[in-house]
Parts: structure tokens; sequence; C-alpha cells
């Protein structure tokens, strides 16, 4: 079943990505830098050059300094923390309210490639009978049964009822 479950994710996959769909999160990568470093003041600190230690300590100032100018506290997503990025220890309580801020972003305008595939076919019968035999013809080819209904067949008429 793993070999069939792994197959048909990757036509899928395929048949979505002739619809060039959006992707469904974009990065922040500049709050991922900042994760990046606390992850690693987190926990590599004791293992990397002191110079490595200051700069990443430093890219971690730097947005506490940028997330506390509308005031005295931070809101990490799951709680508000009160800092003063220049003057406070960089505590792994604090480094990891800092790893916990979504760097993701979700795109509102998303539509999931299923979606986008069952809508470029539902208006065109022609179209969807060719999809489902093209999936039949998958079925036969991945799994290969030894057992199927008398009568079944790829070009069996599909009946595209709504």
């Amino acid at each position: 079943h793993l070999i069939v479950g792994q197959a048909s994710n990757l036509r899928m996959n395929e048949l979505e990505d002739r619809f060039l769909p959006q992707k469904r999160y974009r990065t922040d990568f500049e709050q991922g830098k900042v994760r990046s470093s606390a992850l690693a003041l987190i926990n590599w600190r004791h293992k990397i050059p002191q110079e490595k230690v200051a700069s990443h300590e430093e890219i971690v100032r730097t947005y506490l300094a940028r997330a506390n100018k509308g005031g005295d506290e931070m809101d990490t997503g799951n709680a508000r923390i009160a800092i003063n990025a220049d003057e406070q220890e960089l505590t792994d309580d604090l480094l990891q309210s800092v790893i916990d801020v979504e760097y993701r972003i979700e795109n509102p305008d998303y539509i999931p490639g299923s979606e986008l595939v069952v809508n470029s076919i539902v208006d065109n019968d022609v179209e969807m009978a060719k999809f489902i035999r093209d999936w039949r013809r998958f079925f036969l080819d991945t799994i290969h049964p030894r057992h199927l209904p008398d009568g079944w067949s790829v070009d069996y008429p599909v009946a595209c009822v709504f």
C-alpha cells in the first residue's frame, strides 16, 4: 500500500504542477534568520566560536529592539514577553520565544492544487472523462490488480452526472 500511496501522490503532484499552483506559505527570510540565530544560541552556544556567538546575539537583539519599538512587550504568538533588547540577558526562555515566532506567512490567495485540477475539468465532460480514464489506467499500471469485476475497463463509458 505504501508504494501505491507514493505513486498516487507523485501522480497528483504532477497534475497539480501543470496548473502552477501558488505556494501555501511564503517565508519571511529575515525572521527565519533570527530564528536560526536563536536556535544556534540555544543548541550550540558552548561549541561555536565567541565571535559567532556575538554575531548571533546581535541578530537576536536587533530583532528584539525592533519588536520592542511599539512598547515594552513582544507578541510571540503564544505569549507576550517584556523585553529590553540592549540590557536583558538572552535566556533560553527568551530565545525560545523568538524561535516560536512564526516565520512562514500563509498565502490568503492559496488554492490547493487538487482544487485547481478539479476546477479545470468540472465544467468539461470530455476533459473529465479523459481524467477518469487516465486514473483508471494509472490504477492498472500501478496496482496490477488480479481480480476486477466483469466488464471493467479503462475505456468503460464515464457518466458525468451531477
